[in-house]
C-alpha cells in the first residue's frame, strides 16, 4: 500500500518567539488533517519537525502530539550550518531533512495552514503523484533567485507554505548554490518556486480559491468557512499579525466541533 506523509514544520529563532496563536493554529492543522485524510485508502504517517524550541514550548508541541499520537521530531542539528541563522526568520528549516521518505508522497507544511475541506487540487495531486505548493496571494517573494525563475517562468507565483512531494522528488539543500544571501528569509522561498518551475513532470498551484492567504486578503470570516477550503494564518506564529485570534479562530474552532460532533454520530 502506497504511503502518505503529512509533517509539520515548527520552530524559534533568537529574534523570533512563537505565540500562543502558533500552538494553537498547529492543534487545529493537525485536528483537521487526522479528520480529511482517513479516508485514503494508504498508510497515512503524522510528524511534526521542530527546531531550537524554548522548553516551554518544547513542552507545548510534546502535548499537542501526545494528543493526536503524532510523532515529533527535532531537526534542530539537521540544518547545514550555512543555514542556521537564528538572528533572524528562517524558511530553510523546512527542509532540515529533506525527505523523511524518498517513496512516500510527502506533504511538507507550515504550522499556520488549516485546512477544514480537503482542497480538490491537492486530493487530484495526490492521486497523481504530482508536485504541489499553494498559489502566491500577493505576488513573487522569491529573494536572489527572482530573476532565475522569471527566466523559467515567469508567471509563477508560488507560495511554499506547503509543497506535496511525490515519490523521487526532493529539495536537497547541499544543491543550493552556496552563496551570501542579500534576501535570506524569501530565498528559500524563491529555490523553492525555482525546483517547481523546472520539475518536468505533473505539477499544480493550489489555487487561492481553495486555500485564502489572509495576510494578503482579509476575507469574511462566514466566506472563508463556507466557500474555501482552508486558509494560511502568515505572519500569526510568531504574533507579526493577530488576525487568527481577533477574526477567524473562534469560528474554526466552531467548524471543528461540528465536524467531530457529526463524525461521533455516524
Amino acid at each position: 500500500m502506497k504511503t502518505l506523509i503529512l509533517r509539520w514544520n515548527i520552530g524559534e529563532s533568537l529574534s523570533y518567539k512563537l505565540s500562543q496563536m502558533a500552538f494553537d493554529m498547529l492543534y487545529y492543522s493537525i485536528a483537521f488533517a487526522k479528520l480529511n485524510f482517513g479516508f485514503l485508502t494508504r498508510t497515512i504517517k503524522f510528524f511534526v519537525c521542530y527546531n531550537n524550541l524554548t522548553s516551554i514550548s518544547n513542552e507545548k508541541i510534546t502535548e499537542i502530539c501526545n494528543i493526536f499520537s503524532v510523532e515529533p521530531i527535532d531537526v534542530s542539528l539537521k540544518l547545514p550550518k550555512r543555514f542556521k541563522n537564528q538572528k533572524i526568520k528562517n524558511s530553510w528549516w523546512k527542509y532540515a531533512i529533506s525527505r523523511l521518505d524518498i517513496n512516500s508522497y510527502e506533504i511538507v507544511m507550515d504550522n499556520d495552514l488549516i485546512f477544514w475541506n480537503f482542497p480538490p487540487t491537492l486530493k487530484k495531486a495526490i492521486e497523481l503523484n504530482a508536485l504541489t505548493a499553494l498559489q502566491d496571494g500577493v505576488g513573487k517573494f522569491y529573494g536572489d533567485f527572482l530573476k532565475s525563475v522569471e527566466n523559467i517562468d515567469s508567471n509563477l507565483k508560488l507560495n511554499a507554505g506547503l509543497l506535496g512531494c511525490p515519490p523521487g522528488f526532493e529539495i536537497n539543500l547541499d544543491e543550493v548554490p552556496f552563496k551570501e544571501y542579500s534576501d535570506f528569509f524569501f530565498s528559500e522561498q524563491g529555490y523553492t518556486a525555482l525546483q517547481y518551475a523546472c520539475f518536468q513532470g505533473n505539477k499544480f498551484l493550489i489555487p487561492i480559491s481553495e486555500i485564502q492567504q489572509l495576510n494578503a486578503n482579509r476575507i469574511d470570516v462566514n466566506d472563508l468557512i463556507n466557500n474555501s477550503s482552508g486558509a494560511h494564518f502568515c505572519g500569526c506564529s510568531y504574533g507579526i499579525e493577530t488576525y487568527w485570534d481577533t477574526i477567524y479562530s473562534e469560528a474554526i474552532k466552531n467548524k471543528y466541533e461540528k465536524l467531530v460532533n457529526y463524525e461521533s454520530n455516524y
